[in-house]
């Protein structure tokens, strides 16, 4: 039997989701042929800001508490990415902004690897 870490990291290596980002769960429907794939951030966790570059900007408040992101087919299956999507308050510059996440374009519905293929 899979370990319940272990069955999550295989998703969070192979879709290159790193840290504070995490799998927290996932979806497979065989019969539709779709993988939901289920991502959130650590508690405390910190991102630059997005209007000054600053590091470390805290998580003001989530703008969307599903944000959906198409992915490139994980075997066979059409896959999504699901997270709950932040706004940073910076200290540097005093701007509230939704971050922007490292596996796409900032307001885009796909991923980089979906937009490059």
């Amino acid at each position: 039997m899979v370990e319940f870490n272990q069955e999550f990291s295989v998703f969070q290596n192979a879709q290159k989701i790193e840290d504070p980002w995490y799998v927290i769960d996932y979806e497979l429907n065989q019969t539709d042929q779709i993988l939901d794939v289920y991502l959130d951030f650590k508690r405390g966790a910190t991102f630059a800001c997005p209007h000054c570059g600053a590091a470390h900007a805290k998580v003001h408040d989530i703008v969307d508490d599903d944000r959906t992101w198409r992915h490139l087919n994980f075997w066979q299956y059409t896959t999504y990415l699901h997270a709950r999507h932040p706004r940073v308050k910076c200290d540097l510059c005093g701007k509230i902004r939704t971050v922007i996440v490292d596996w796409s374009r900032q307001s885009s519905g796909f991923t980089w690897f979906f937009e490059a293929k």
